[in-house]
């Protein structure tokens, strides 16, 4: 923390002059000073109220690339580089893509970005942007039905669980335990659901996450000494790859839907696919928070996944 300022040189043309105090305003050089970031007070005398200045909120940046270090060399200095980016200028936004694992630079469109490259290239880091790659999501276009089964037996206590799952086409995620006669002990409801939960991290068809289905565990049989959490978990999971892989998989896109006014009360929704070989636009009315399309009912939202096959 900078506290006692010494000497101040104002910055006029050409010229630096010594000056005691400044007004607001001034651009001030303070020599040998370290430590200093964007928003600091510097002080002389009493400590001040607040230690920060409060800045406007900044509107979030909507334009991602993925970065790339070119060399070892650069992919070591890449943190330290980016912390002085980010605090350089507060409006760029850095996160990781969990889905695909890249590293996403966020700004305010190309200029914006390719300044901020200039900035890293500035401070000795080396990088490359590619075109971000695209999270798609899976879902389930009927409903079906099967067992997972999972038996081990080893030397001393086995391991067994029997689940019987059925999936259904849903808005949203949804589990529902209709075991009746005691032959799945309900202590083992949510080590199924847990196993159902892991599966849908990683889709049959591409490895994405699966949304918009109901899952139903209606049967089943356990052991009473071989049975355990472990075991229902993994025939829970198992179940799922096997009834998803027989409920026709699908590929969602990614969209961003742009509503547009119409008359008699309605609306036209203009879907926007974006995908990593281009993109295309499609149109379909809007009645009562639901898109109509020839293959049904779809849920609007503001952006999210559309399914690309029924446009």
């Amino acid at each position: 923390m900078i506290q006692i300022l010494q000497h101040h040189q104002l910055h006029h043309q050409l010229h630096h002059l010594q000056v005691e105090e400044a007004e607001a305003g001034f651009v001030l050089g303070v020599p040998k000073a370290e430590g200093l970031h964007r928003g600091m007070v510097l002080w002389q005398g009493e400590k001040p109220e607040s230690e920060e200045v409060p800045f406007a909120r900044l509107p979030d940046p909507n334009v991602p690339v993925a970065l790339h270090p070119k060399g070892r060399t650069d992919e070591a200095r890449l943190g330290e580089a980016l912390r002085k980016l980010l605090e350089e200028d507060p409006s760029l936004k850095l996160e990781r893509q969990e889905e695909t694992g890249e590293l996403l630079l966020w700004g305010h469109g190309e200029l914006h970005l390719a300044t901020a490259k200039e900035r890293l290239q500035d401070y000795g880091v080396e990088v490359e942007f590619s075109v971000p790659k695209v999270p798609y999501r899976e879902t389930i276009k009927k409903v079906a039905e099967g067992q997972g089964k999972y038996k081990k037996q080893t030397g001393g206590h086995g391991q067994y669980g029997d689940v019987w799952l059925r999936l259904e086409p849903a808005s949203e995620y949804g589990f529902e335990w209709r075991i009746t006669g005691g032959v799945i002990p309900s202590k083992y409801q949510e080590a199924i659901e847990e196993g159902i939960k892991e599966a849908a991290k990683k889709g049959v068809l591409a490895g994405f996450p699966v949304m918009g289905f109901k899952a139903i565990v209606y049967n089943g049989s356990y052991h009473e000494v071989d049975s355990s959490d472990l075991a229902f978990q993994i025939a829970a999971s198992l179940a799922f790859k096997k009834v998803m892989a027989e409920a026709h998989p699908v590929l969602l896109l990614e969209g961003i839907l742009v509503f547009g006014p119409e008359p008699h009360h309605r609306a036209h929704v203009h879907v926007v696919e974006r995908g990593e070989h281009g993109g295309g636009v499609r149109t379909a009315e809007l009645h009562a928070g639901a898109a109509l399309w020839p293959g049904g009912p779809v849920q609007c939202r503001p952006c999210g996944p559309v399914q690309s096959g029924t446009l």
